[in-house]
């Protein structure tokens, strides 16, 4: 039987994805139910791909419930394999727009105080020296103000793609 990192790099393998900068590939895993390791999949299979793919691989964590894959990551194992998360970053000076138009994922609760819609909900946090981001989300905000909706808009996704290569 093969351990799941074996067949994480059998699934990225297969699939194939655009592995040069300059292309963006979206991959999305889904469950039936609660508890049934999606985000696990999920998660091996962005530190899988962020091994092979020449540019960044951002693993989104859209499970508001739970564990995040964010504290994920911060486990003695997955620090062992990748390093410390980093604390929020912009990848480079030239690209604040973009950067904090990628905040933007979560469209805040209409009833959230102007006060805290000074911040966005979701930072980007790289793991270590790798090519890997996750996302982190602001679940003290969302307790206290109530549950945001994603943001749906194509434009939002396509500017996704020019930053990073692979979106899990």
């Amino acid at each position: 039987m093969l351990s799941l990192t074996e067949e994480m790099t059998r699934l990225y393998f297969v699939l194939n994805p655009p592995a040069e900068e300059g292309s963006c590939v979206s991959i999305q895993f889904i469950g039936t139910s609660r508890n049934d390791g999606v985000s696990t999949v999920a998660r091996e299979f962005a530190m899988t791909a962020s091994r092979n793919i020449e540019g960044n691989v951002l693993l989104v964590d859209l499970n508001l419930e739970g564990q995040t894959q964010y504290d994920q990551f911060k486990t003695d194992e997955a620090i062992s394999r990748f390093g410390q998360p980093s604390d929020p970053i912009r990848l480079n000076s030239g690209m604040e727009k973009v950067w904090d138009a990628l905040s933007m994922m979560w469209v805040q609760n209409p009833l959230t105080p102007i006060t805290e819609l000074v911040e966005p909900l979701t930072t980007f946090q790289r793991l270590g020296d790798s090519r890997l981001y996750v996302t982190k989300v602001d679940t003290d905000r969302i307790e206290r103000n109530g549950p945001p909706r994603i943001n749906s808009t194509s434009e939002y996704w396509k500017s996704l793609c020019q930053v990073f290569q692979l979106i899990v």
